[in-house]
């Protein structure tokens, strides 16, 4: 009669640590998580899954603590402790961490492709550039320093024998880009999609490169960053990591699969933070390149660009100290 009376609260037991192992979470651990936006110009798979309830279905609380402007900043955020996660590109988080900061991608964003290739390098359609060798002497806009528009514009300038020296790079809020090049204040602007989009349909301008071409020499294409958060938070909180990066996955799959219905939820962001709704019907989702798994063949480009730079000793910085594939379901030890 005892075994039989201790059946069901062995059972519900069990449920509750399986519960408890799938999420894998302890009781110290945090889980809300504190996310600061790169900028206003761009939603990404954060933003879809918080409204879709991709968060909600694991148990984790995203809440948006302001905008960073720009990867460097948005590094220096979290290395602040003022967020706890944010989207940057690797070369800003590089420089942090040759600086003494550190910070860690959980999760690749996605690769650029043609349907999607990144950043836009526009020009006025009546300027004559046509290639990275008429960029000598020229103004170029970008919304910061030390992220991919930098170092694609580098990249790009490197390929007809020109450095940064060779150009004038200004800094200029991407919202802004449109009025800086139609009023002939630069010559080129660097920007994402959708505020690309709408400048150049608007007749204005043409698309100079992006940058899937200016990187298309390579056989693999590097990955331009992804969700960064500090060495701390990991250590706290790696349970409440694990089903984030899950519920990310999940969304990513799921905008890629209905990406009409994702450009409506777009649509709605950019109402809620008084932008133009209108240019949700540029936005592109990114592909979701190896189940969002890093290597280290593709890390370690970056930090060769800053070795060469003369930024990074040899051996300073190895891809571990930037990336982890741990939270990932995906990832096999």
């Amino acid at each position: 009669m005892l075994a039989k009376t201790m059946k069901w609260p062995v059972a519900i037991a069990v449920i509750l640590i399986l519960r408890f192992a799938g999420y894998g979470w302890g009781a110290d651990e945090t889980r809300t998580v504190r996310y600061v936006l790169n900028n206003l110009g761009t939603v990404n798979e954060v933003e879809i899954a918080r409204v879709k309830g991709f968060f909600d279905e694991v148990g984790v609380s995203v809440e948006i603590v302001g905008v960073a402007g720009g990867g460097a900043m948005t590094a220096q955020e979290i290395i602040s402790g003022n967020a706890d996660l944010g989207s940057a590109p690797f070369p800003p988080q590089i420089n942090a961490a040759a600086a003494g900061g550190k910070t860690v991608v959980i999760y690749n964003s996605g690769s650029m492709s043609e349907k999607n290739p990144g950043s836009y390098w526009l020009v006025r359609k009546e300027s004559g550039i046509k290639g990275p060798s008429d960029l000598k002497g020229k103004v170029i806009a970008m919304g910061a320093l030390g992220a991919m528009w930098e170092y694609g514009t580098r990249e790009y300038l490197r390929q007809a024998g020109l450095s940064e020296d060779d150009v004038t790079i200004i800094l200029v809020p991407p919202t802004q880009h449109d009025q800086v090049l139609k009023s002939k204040q630069v010559d080129v602007t660097v920007t994402d999609s959708p505020l690309s989009d709408a400048i150049i349909e608007d007749g204005t301008a043409e698309i100079l490169t992006n940058t899937y071409r200016i990187y298309s020499y390579l056989d693999r294409i590097p990955p331009s960053g992804g969700l960064i958060t500090s060495p701390e938070f990991i250590e706290k909180n790696p349970g409440t990591l694990k089903d984030l990066v899950s519920a990310l996955i999940k969304a990513s799959y799921w905008i890629n699969e209905n990406t009409e219905d994702a450009r409506k939820i777009v649509e709605k962001v950019l109402e809620s933070r008084e932008q133009n709704p209108e240019l949700a019907k540029y936005w592109k989702p990114s592909a979701l390149d190896n189940n969002a798994l890093l290597s280290d063949e593709q890390v370690q480009y970056w930090i060769d660009w800053f070795v060469k730079d003369g930024k990074l000793k040899e051996g300073q910085l190895t891809p571990a100290d930037l990336y982890t594939n741990e939270f990932n379901p995906y990832f096999k030890k």
